[in-house]
This record gives C-alpha cells, structure tokens and sequence, in this order.
C-alpha cells in the first residue's frame, strides 16, 4: 500500500490518499510483532525524506499510531527521519502531523526540544498544529509528574481557540483510539467487528484532570461565546459541578451575558438546578435566532453537496425535516424561511447540541462508531467534507448553542 502512495502516476496517489486520509474510509497499520522488515523501513524513511503530500499523508498516521513498544519507534532511521522533518525550514506545511507521528517515539517525545515544540504549539497561528499538540499534551504529558507542572502553565494562557480545541478533544477524544491494538495491514472503520466480539473501548476521561477540569471552568468566561457554550456543554459530564465555588462565580457572570441561552442556565442554576436539568427547561423557539438561521444556516441547507444536491431538494417532502426550496434566483421568501425554521426546530436539541439530529444525520459514523448512537442512517449520506471539522458543522452547532446574528463571537 505505501508503494502505491509512491507511485508516479498521481491518480493513483490521489486513490490512496482518498482511501486512507485521517482513517475516514480505511485504516493502515504497519505495527506487528518483532523487528520490522529492512524494506519496509526504507520505503517508510524515503516517504518521510523526499514523499509527497500524498504518500506522507498516509503515512503518518499510521506512524501516530504506533504503541511504545513497538519494534518500529527503535528504528534509527525512522527517528532520524522525524527529526530532519521536525527541524526542516520553512516547516512542512502537515507540521501537525508531523509532531503527532513524532510523539509515538519515546526517543524523541522525551527529549525536551519535542516537549518545547509541543507546548509552544499549543498557541499555533495554525490550527492544526494547535490541535496536534493539545492531543499530545493530553495522551502523552498530562499524567506525567515531570511534565504535569508544564502543562498546568501552558494551559494557564491558552488562547481562545486552542480553548475551543482542547473542549473539543476532551469531549469526544476520537483521537485516542488510533492506539486501538490493531496491527499489520489495512482494515475498515468498523474496528469494533474486527478485534471481536469481548473488545470494549473505553475512552479516557480527561475531565478528571484538576488541570483540564479547572482550565474547561475558567472557559466560561472565554470572549467567544462559542468557547463559552461549548465549555458549558462539557461541564454537564462533570458529576457535582454545581458545587464549585468557581463554577458558580463563572454562573454569576453568565447571568448577563449576550447569549441568552447562556443566561437562562446561569438563572437556572443560580436558582438551585443542576446544570443538565437548566438546559433541559429551555424551549428550542426562546433561545435560537431567527436571523442568523436565514443569512448562516438556509444558505448550507441550500447548497449541493458532492452529489450534485442539496438538503433542501431531497427534504422538500420530508415528514419531520420538510424544507422550502429557494425560487430559481436562490432566494427564500419570508414564509418560506419561516417555514424551514419551524422545521429545523424539531431536529435540533438546546439541552445537548452535538445530539442534534441536523447534526448527526449528514455526518458519517466516526472511526469505531456504533450506529446506534446515530439513530439511522442518512440517505443523503456524508454532506459535509470533514464532517465535525467543517465550518457547516461549525456554524450550525453555534446557531443551536444559541449564537446570535448581532452578538456572534460575543
């Protein structure tokens, strides 16, 4: 398979590329029991010194996926290899990856240049480096004694994107699973039916950390709303945290705040509630605006996807989601869009937005995923490239967490 991510023809590495990109229609493992084969190693190390975007955007991740133990992260020339990639100037532009497959290594995660590139990462101009690092920092230094210190400063400053990030991460950590023990060979994203019928996942808990659990608290008073909500949201899986003197300063706060869903919870909770049963009261209609579904969330709907179609052509007859189409010039009339919200209305959840039926439908089944979370198929299938990555995803979580066409990013 990385021989065909090396091929000269580059429809055939578009293929691979597609095929295996972030594991979203197959998975590569290369890890297996003893030494690693010397040719294998070498067209492992000429994709890391001369490969294109395409064969090392296979590659990669299958080396991030690496356990410790592994006879592949003693390999000199590999490690040398990471390391010519780590220092290369201008760096690549798939950095982020880079120090991901690099953090499998225990020769070069130790030592304390990767450990500078990481953390100083965490407040990256781009964002997937700043995704990249937040992960490493929670799989790799967040446990550690001698790092812990490290980690707590770091977060002490971060940004309000690489807040909105590390909220992201800890609430659906989908990248811990790349360590899912599978080895040799290419398998699908069923991984579940592959390792067998007694193989349980279990995602870690990252909220257990003081560090995570106090940096997701101080969120809540983020400049960005959709950092603030999206820490809101996290904190419901904090069993008792209406009982922290620093949630409830942060519910004080709250209490004026621009988002009005935001204030209705806080008043919930200030009022003796628990959080999950604050968000539970608020009624979809009070709290999601009218404006920003016309200029931010029709325009989606009414945008084809890869299939030539949009939502709002196949949904035109639909029983619970029905859809008003646009007139040929692709505008909406006032009822029309009055229509298409009433209906968006009934497939959002205010209490538990990224269970959003407008969400979950048009985005397939992540990695090892149980369709039972996902209700039902979707016959429009994927509509969204990157599906919770896409700004569509993005923009329509905001409007569900309350954003406001006047007060966005308020």
């Amino acid at each position: 398979m990385l021989q065909l991510a090396l091929d000269p023809d580059e429809s055939v590495r578009e293929t691979a590329r597609y095929v295996y990109e972030n594991g979203q229609r197959g998975i590569l493992n290369i890890n297996s029991p003893g030494r690693p084969d010397p040719q294998l190693v070498s067209t492992v190390v000429k994709i890391l010194d001369e490969g294109t975007p395409e064969s090392q955007v296979v590659l990669l991740p299958m080396l991030a996926a690496l356990p410790a133990d592994s006879g592949w992260t003693s390999e000199p020339e590999v490690i040398s290899a990471l390391q010519n990639l780590l220092e290369k100037k201008p760096r690549p532009a798939n950095y982020g990856s880079v120090l991901v497959a690099a953090s499998s290594f225990p020769a070069l995660v130790q030592e304390a240049g990767l450990r500078d590139l990481v953390l100083t990462g965490l407040n990256d101009p781009d964002p997937s480096v700043e995704r990249a690092s937040i992960q490493i920092v929670l799989e790799r230094f967040l446990s550690a004694p001698e790092t812990q210190p490290l980690v707590k400063t770091a977060f002490g400053s971060l940004t309000s994107s690489a807040r909105g990030i590390l909220i992201e991460e800890a609430n659906d950590p989908k990248f811990a699973r790349r360590h899912a023990g599978t080895s040799g060979g290419a398998i699908s994203q069923d991984q579940n039916y592959f390792l067998g019928e007694e193989y349980n996942y279990k995602p870690p808990d990252f909220l257990a950390s003081p560090v995570v659990l106090d940096t997701v608290v101080q969120s809540l008073s983020d400049h960005d709303a959709n950092v603030r909500a999206a820490a809101l949201d996290l904190l419901t899986k904090v069993k008792g945290v209406e009982k922290r003197p620093d949630f409830l300063v942060q519910m004080k706060r709250l209490e004026t705040d621009p988002n009005l869903r935001l204030q209705l919870v806080a008043a919930g909770v200030l009022g003796g509630k628990k959080l999950q049963e604050a968000l539970e009261e608020i009624a979809p209609k009070a709290v999601v605006d009218y404006g920003y579904f016309v200029a931010k969330i029709e325009p989606i709907l009414a945008t084809p996807g890869a299939d030539g179609k949009a939502c709002v052509m196949c949904h035109a007859s639909h029983v619970i989601f029905r859809l008003r189409p646009p007139n040929e010039k692709g505008e909406f009339s006032e009822d029309e869009s009055r229509e298409n919200f009433k209906y968006a209305l009934g497939v959002i959840d205010v209490s538990n937005p990224q269970h959003s039926l407008i969400l979950i439908k048009p985005t397939h089944l992540p990695e090892g995923g149980n369709a039972a979370d996902y209700y039902a198929t979707h016959n429009g299938g994927q509509r969204w490239p990157g599906n919770e990555s896409s700004w569509q995803y993005k923009t329509i979580l905001s409007w569900i967490r309350g954003a406001r066409l006047e007060t966005a990013g308020r």
